[in-house]
């Protein structure tokens, strides 16, 4: 089935920015550097956005695309936030950690050896580490690994959950895109 037109298009020239009113989140420019992005997310009421480089994660209000928060991290792979939007997780080479966005507290939920990404349940209690070729799961609470599953067919590039979080879909570098269930880890289908 063709596409149709875009439903609006947008020309910017090099160090223009265009009006904001016009453009949805996705396609605004942010008022800084963010040639090394990594990642990022924003949260589920829409009042905020987060963005990660190689070593730094900037928090933004998403009405006055203003800096609200900015801290430095090293070797940061991913930003997720938490369902409720008052925390974040992120995957970096400290591990993959929860962080408080208002108390600012860390806690560590798992320490992998290689990290390609991360992303959270809609509950907000289970975490999916992407490790090379494995996807572990990781009870937020307990901060504990639930389940591991590997796949034989490569590395993971990315996973989602389900929006009722019992099954999670991973895309992986074979092109195939696997779905799994969560708390069996039975791999229900692949195409």
């Amino acid at each position: 089935m063709p596409m149709g037109p875009a439903p609006w298009t947008t020309t910017v020239a090099p160090g223009s920015m265009p009006p904001i009113r016009s453009m949805p989140l996705s396609s605004v420019w942010l008022p800084t550097t963010l040639s090394s992005a990594r990642s990022v997310d924003i949260s589920s009421d829409g009042q905020h956005f987060v963005t990660a480089t190689e070593g730094r994660i900037r928090l933004w209000n998403a009405s006055t695309f203003s800096l609200v928060d900015c801290w430095d991290e090293s070797g940061v792979d991913a930003v997720r936030f938490f369902p409720d939007g008052k925390s974040l997780v992120i995957a970096c080479d400290a591990g993959v950690k929860k962080r408080g966005l208002a108390s600012k507290r860390e806690a560590v939920l798992g320490q992998p050896q290689s990290l390609d990404g991360v992303e959270i349940s809609p509950d907000g209690k289970t975490l999916a580490s992407l490790e090379g070729n494995e996807l572990v799961l990781i009870d937020v609470a307990g901060s504990s690994e639930t389940g591991r599953f590997k796949l034989d067919t490569g590395a993971i590039h990315g996973a989602e959950f389900s929006p009722d979080g019992k099954q999670i879909a991973l895309a992986n570098r074979a092109k195939l895109v696997h779905l799994v269930a969560v708390r069996s880890g039975r791999l229900l289908r692949s195409f």
